[in-house]
């Protein structure tokens, strides 16, 4: 009788611990997030999890409801070599019903995801569904010795989503991710805010970019790197062959990496998170990057903290649909030379003024749509951006193609080194599955009453033979200390190729052996170099 009793006290125990902490074996990707507090020590941690709509719920109230007891453990940990992996406690995360319990997967009216999010509304039929839980809580780093600088803290769950085509038994794989604090950095640092979801579902056989959408508070660097998918902080999954955490999917050109590949061949990471790849089929994979900070301290570069942000790509076939593409008009409506251009030099006290299209070669049976992030320095310093189209009417008179104007006029205090980015998505209304593209416009401000022209001496290149045939050589004015950027793009706006001139070479050869006849922009950009020519190629 004791014993019967002493289990049934157990199972009860069970039952109730199980009412409280989040269970899952469905976890599809996770992104961290810390914020300073103002009090030493001590930071709000945030996680949000996405779920895989057809396994197991993440709160043990679900479906039914979203309770507020619903809660994840995470660890703390030393990072420095001399602390590496010492445990110094745990804390709770609880869950934020307001920002839980929706779908991510954005569709039309007509298709909706298998997910209930979480018992609110009848499921529909479309897979994959991943809903997104967000949990938050104080993490006190104060027990952590004070010569360990860099604190680590991490969150493991069993297990990983069903449909992850490249992990070896994803249902039995652990899943972990983690943030580093540098707590020895100047001031109190926060994490980077990501303005879009980690989950991309996207069309085989596409270029497509995936812009990552990072803010950072303190106006800290980041960089960004591909990472490997983790069991445990020191253990790696399990790939199936041929995938690895520099090829985590099948894409164009696989296994070559890049650099050397160029787009549309291999994963091309730009210095502003766009992440950019041809999928070659249908897959559903993960592929982690590593967001590091970077501060000036005592005059060299420093990592003050680091996040890993594990994004989720599914591949299907999208048949008659293609995404977007994003074209470039100067203030009275003619396309900008080249097209698109995202490059511009502003003079402070000068207005400047352009517009954009979001342009679909099946725009006469689809509709186009900007979407932008508000939290930009840009719409601070009070740059606007304003539709070309009466908002209330477009469902009945149009246009299909969405257009917008963006006005500036910098003022003496928005000089600075870096460039003002402006991250633009461009996504069309197909059903079930929208196409979308994003990019980034690059507005630097000069510390100069106007923009200086480019001279033959400095920022100048030429092109010949032009017209050209089989190939094209483009050579420099001058040596640049910096890697550049060579595009060449089609009248369309289409970039069709892609190189890199190293630091102080002057000459490149481009082989047009596979381009059609036609009129083409030759683009070299760089920090402090961004200049077109047109070229003709004959046949």
């Amino acid at each position: 009788m004791k014993t019967l009793l002493k289990l049934s006290l157990s199972l009860l125990f069970l039952l109730v611990l199980g009412s409280s902490q989040s269970s899952a074996n469905h976890v599809v990707c996770t992104e961290m997030r810390y914020t300073c507090t103002g009090t030493p020590g001590v930071y709000m941690v945030g996680l949000k999890l996405y779920r895989d709509c057809s396994g197991t719920e993440f709160c043990a109230s679900c479906p039914t409801s979203l309770n507020s007891d619903c809660k994840v453990n995470v660890d703390i940990k030393g990072f420095d070599s001399a602390f590496l992996d010492q445990g110094y406690g745990n804390a709770d995360l609880t869950i934020v019903k307001s920002a839980s319990a929706y779908d991510v997967v954005q569709l039309c009216k007509l298709a909706k995801t298998i997910c209930s999010n979480c018992g609110s509304r009848t499921p529909g039929t479309f897979t994959p569904g991943i809903e997104i839980y967000y949990f938050e809580g104080l993490v006190n780093l104060n027990a952590v010795p004070s010569a360990c600088c860099k604190v680590r803290v991490g969150f493991a769950q069993c297990c990983r989503g069903t449909s992850v085509t490249t992990v070896v038994n994803p249902m039995a794989t652990n899943y972990y991710t983690d943030i580093m604090i540098n707590r020895c950095a100047n001031g109190c640092n926060s994490s980077p805010v990501f303005t879009n979801d980690p989950v991309f579902i996207v069309c085989a056989g596409q270029d497509i970019v995936n812009a990552m959408g990072a803010i950072d508070p303190d106006g800290d660097s980041l960089s960004y790197e591909k990472g490997p998918m983790l069991q445990n902080r020191t253990t790696r999954v399990a790939y199936t062959s041929p995938y690895s955490p520099t090829v985590p999917f099948p894409y164009l050109g696989a296994p070559i990496q890049s650099p050397p590949a160029l787009p549309p061949s291999g994963i091309d990471i730009s210095s502003n998170g766009d992440i950019r790849y041809r999928p070659m089929g249908t897959f559903a994979a993960n592929m982690p990057i590593v967001v590091k900070q970077w501060q000036k301290i005592n005059g060299k570069m420093e990592v003050v903290g680091e996040v890993t942000r594990d994004m989720y790509i599914q591949s299907m076939f999208c048949p008659n649909n293609n995404p977007p593409v994003v074209r470039t008009y100067d203030s009275v409506g003619a396309l900008t030379a080249p097209q698109p251009s995202f490059f511009y030099n502003l003079a402070f006290g000068k207005p400047f003024c352009m517009m954009l299209g979001a342009w679909d070669n099946t725009s006469t049976t689809d509709t186009t749509d900007f979407t932008w992030s508000p939290m930009n320095d840009l719409f601070k310093a009070g740059a606007v951006i304003t539709r070309l189209y009466d908002t209330l009417t477009r469902g009945l008179t149009g246009p299909k193609m969405d257009s917008i104007r963006f006005c500036w006029t910098p003022s003496f205090g928005d000089v600075r080194t870096e460039p003002y980015l402006l991250r633009l998505t461009a996504s069309d209304r197909a059903c079930p599955i929208k196409a979308s593209s994003a990019r980034y416009l690059s507005f630097k401000v000069n510390g100069v009453t106007a923009v200086k022209e480019h001279t033959p001496s400095s920022n100048s290149f030429e092109v010949f033979p032009n017209p050209a045939k089989d190939q094209l050589t483009i050579e420099l004015g001058k040596p640049s200390s910096e890697k550049l950027f060579i595009e060449l793009i089609a009248i369309d706006g289409k970039q069709v190729l892609t190189q890199y001139l190293a630091p102080n070479q002057v000459s490149l050869t481009l082989k047009l052996n596979d381009l059609l006849p036609g009129i083409y922009f030759v683009r070299v950009n760089g920090s402090n170099f961004q200049v077109a020519k047109k070229v003709i190629v004959s046949e």
